[in-house]
């Protein structure tokens, strides 16, 4: 009996990440416009939520808005971003009652709206709805 192959093995480049950045289009998974992050704040801010979880305004998270965006970009972009724990709050009820309520933090909401955007143009049209529930924007 012989050696059976079981997979293909990958050998990293070395020219892709060399000094842990991304100098080539090859180091990144999917590409996504800067703009796209903008107007994903513009509209995050408007609705006016509060901080999350990380206690980080959208004031705070605007006051560094030329690198907050290139810093999500970057994470997406390379498949290393993963939303954080939400913030939980009690919301009353009619009856008296309460129900739990998770707010993310500004920078995942900004990161999930963008991804739906990203989805919905691969997709060709809007989400079925149910599929994926994202914050409100």
């Amino acid at each position: 009996m012989g050696t059976e192959r079981r997979g293909c093995i990958v050998q990293p480049s070395m020219e892709v990440n060399q000094r842990r950045e991304e100098p080539s289009e090859r180091a990144k998974l999917f590409d996504v416009p800067m703009e796209w992050f903008r107007e994903k704040f513009r509209r995050v801010k408007a609705r006016k939520g509060i901080a999350g979880v990380d206690g980080q305004s959208i004031e705070e998270f605007e006051a560094d808005l030329e690198g907050n965006p290139y810093k999500l970009l970057n994470r997406m972009s390379s498949g290393r971003y993963f939303p954080r724990a939400v913030l939980r709050v009690e919301v009353l009820k009619p009856d008296g009652g309460a129900r739990p309520l998770g707010i993310p933090r500004v920078a995942d909401r900004v990161a999930q709206t963008v991804a739906k955007m990203y989805l919905e143009s691969k997709l060709g049209g809007a989400l079925p709805s149910g599929l994926i529930r994202l914050p409100a924007t």
